[in-house]
């Protein structure tokens, strides 16, 4: 098989990998984690996790302030946000002096999401860094090229 053709097939394994999907199986085999999340896995999408990231990422989060960290609209931030309601992941609030604007925060078993999914990526860079190590500042530049002309080929 020639060199191109090599690299091709290993770039559909890679488009075709969902990070976040793989990160939600991990998730469901983890030992610890509750059986009230394991039952949920299966209702997880991806754009929840992201919902529940910019949630513990952010400090007294409001509903317009998730909205502005991910590639959500506004309609689909509400859905997204009801239905972790529904899951027990997340919670509304309001502050003692503030009844108009409603604050998110997460619930335990929310957080227990959100610590998982940042030490999944915690790792995967870890793995990426080490794999970067394996090749000098030269090749990874001929990588990234490759790589960025690939994503503007794949963009068009």
């Amino acid at each position: 098989m020639k060199k191109g053709n090599q690299i091709q097939t290993q770039l559909e394994i890679l488009k075709a990998t969902d990070v976040e999907t793989h990160l939600l199986a991990v998730i469901g085999r983890t030992p610890t984690v509750s059986i009230h999340l394991q039952a949920l896995i299966d209702e997880i999408s991806v754009n929840d996790i992201h919902v529940i990231r910019a949630i513990g990422q952010l400090d007294k989060p409001k509903i317009g302030e998730v909205v502005a960290e991910i590639e959500l609209t506004q309609g689909a931030v509400s859905k997204i946000i009801k239905r972790l309601e529904r899951f027990s992941l997340i919670e509304k609030y309001h502050l003692a002096n503030n009844k108009k604007d409603t604050y998110l925060q997460l619930t335990d078993d929310g957080r227990e999401v959100f610590e998982l999914h940042q030490e999944y990526h915690q790792k995967l860079h870890q793995k990426l860094n080490q794999l970067a190590d394996k090749y000098s500042s030269a090749e990874q530049a001929i990588i990234l090229q490759f790589l960025t002309e690939y994503n503007q080929i794949h963009g068009e």
